[in-house]
């Protein structure tokens, strides 16, 4: 999915026209992932395509929160609102596989004399 085709999906999905917050929410999804994705080492030059349509989730999500940030419990008017530990729901973080490689180590030889 091109950059353009998940900024045109957010948009119809959260009804935001400003092209600039969308995209700067879309970069800090990117981040997000990466962060989840790619615990140690260097993040890739690009978003895994595997990670599409969970880019856009987030980044809907980050959008529809806004104002909302942090928010524990709100009641009103027979709406309760709960937000899950940490900035996204653990259904989204769960959807991100950290990628893992082994590290070889050098071997210290001992010498036996």
């Amino acid at each position: 999915m091109t950059d353009q085709e998940k900024l045109a999906l957010i948009s119809v999905m959260t009804d935001e026209d400003d092209q600039t917050v969308i995209a700067a929410y879309l970069a800090m999804a990117k981040q997000i992932i990466f962060e989840l994705a790619y615990p140690v080492g260097d993040f890739p030059e690009e978003m895994p395509a595997r990670y599409d349509a969970v880019h856009v989730e987030i980044t809907v999500y980050l959008i529809n929160k806004q104002g909302a940030e942090g928010e524990i419990v709100h009641l009103e008017n027979g709406v309760s609102r709960h937000w899950d530990s940490g900035s996204l729901p653990l259904e989204l973080k769960r959807r991100i596989t950290p990628f893992a490689s082994i590290v070889r180590g050098v071997s210290h030889e001992t010498d036996e004399a």
